[in-house]
């Protein structure tokens, strides 16, 4: 007995319309699933290929955006180099003006503290010689500071206004020093602003000063002379008073005041030299004498002559 093979139902699946449509054939079910199968692999291929070309167009440009942002970077890091290479020579420039300045200044203030030191040597008459040598040395120090500062002012006015050139070089240079055998840079900077506010002032005259550290060491002089007379003139007249009170034998206060009134030690003493005699110690001695003069006067004899001298020897 021959069966005869049975038709098979076939779904085919448009994927335009997305609708599905039955059908019956006469064929094999084999025969209809291969003819099927056909169909599907010429609607899949176009797109498959359109996709395909998007992916490798994101993945190469990708790749190339990644490259110019490291290039870029890389850029970026030589110039910042560039223009802190032509910050330092600004900074060398500014560390050399500051070395300048001080080493102006230091000799200056030198120069000032010697002659202050000739005006207080001035001030005593053992050392007014040498205070006119220390004076000469000060003056020569502050001659010296001139030189210096006369010399080097126009340099470093040079040396400034050829700054921005150097700044150009410096960063040309490191610009340079940075390219290989794949990139090759070229590049400078610019020192902002082109014009300097820097200003260089000469110091002041040295002759002012010296002629002002004289002045007052003449004056200082002529003041130690005049206290150096008022000194001698004091120490003459403590002399004569030491010789009047106590340093004039036998003709002396303390000797009238040991052998008429009797004073004793305490109320008489007796001082071997002016140095160490003093005015308040003769007024001293003095007042004890006449008190004591003035309690023991009496007549020496009888008789109103001698009365009227005891009277007088007691108001006088």
């Amino acid at each position: 007995m021959v069966r005869t093979p049975r038709p098979c139902r076939a779904e085919v699946v448009s994927h335009r319309s997305g609708s599905r449509a039955r059908t019956r054939s006469g064929r094999r079910c084999g025969m209809a699933e291969s003819s099927t199968a056909g169909k599907q692999e010429g609607f899949i291929t176009p797109t498959f290929a359109v996709s395909l070309l998007l992916v490798v167009t994101l993945i190469f440009s990708a790749a190339h955006l990644h490259e110019a942002g490291g290039r870029a970077a890389e850029i970026q890091e030589i110039a910042d180099a560039a223009a802190i290479s032509g910050a330092n020579v600004v900074a060398s420039y500014r560390t050399v003006i500051l070395i300048v300045d001080s080493v102006v200044l230091s000799m200056g203030l030198m120069g000032v503290t010697v002659l202050a030191l000739s005006i207080v040597l001035a001030c005593t008459p053992a050392t007014h010689a040498l205070s006119v040598e220390v004076a000469n040395i000060g003056r020569s120090i502050l001659d010296a500071r001139k030189t210096l500062a006369e010399a080097v002012t126009p340099a470093l006015q040079k040396l400034e206004a050829s700054l921005p050139l150097l700044v150009a070089a410096r960063s040309s240079a490191v610009i340079a020093a940075n390219s290989d055998e794949h990139s090759r840079y070229v590049g400078t900077a610019l020192a902002v602003p082109f014009t300097s506010a820097t200003t260089i002032e000469p110091p002041a005259d040295v002759d002012q000063e010296a002629d002002e550290s004289q002045a007052a060491r003449d004056d200082v002089q002529e003041r130690t002379t005049e206290m150096e007379q008022l000194q001698e003139q004091m120490d003459e007249a403590r002399e004569k008073g030491w010789l009047a009170d106590c340093g004039s034998e036998p003709y002396s206060m303390y000797r009238r005041a040991d052998t008429l009134a009797g004073l004793g030690p305490s109320s008489n003493p007796y001082f071997e030299s002016s140095d160490t005699w003093d005015f308040p110690h003769g007024l001293t001695r003095a007042r004890a004498y006449y008190r004591a003069r003035v309690s023991q006067e009496a007549p020496q004899a009888a008789g109103d002559e001698e009365l009227a001298r005891s009277v007088a020897r007691k108001a006088f």
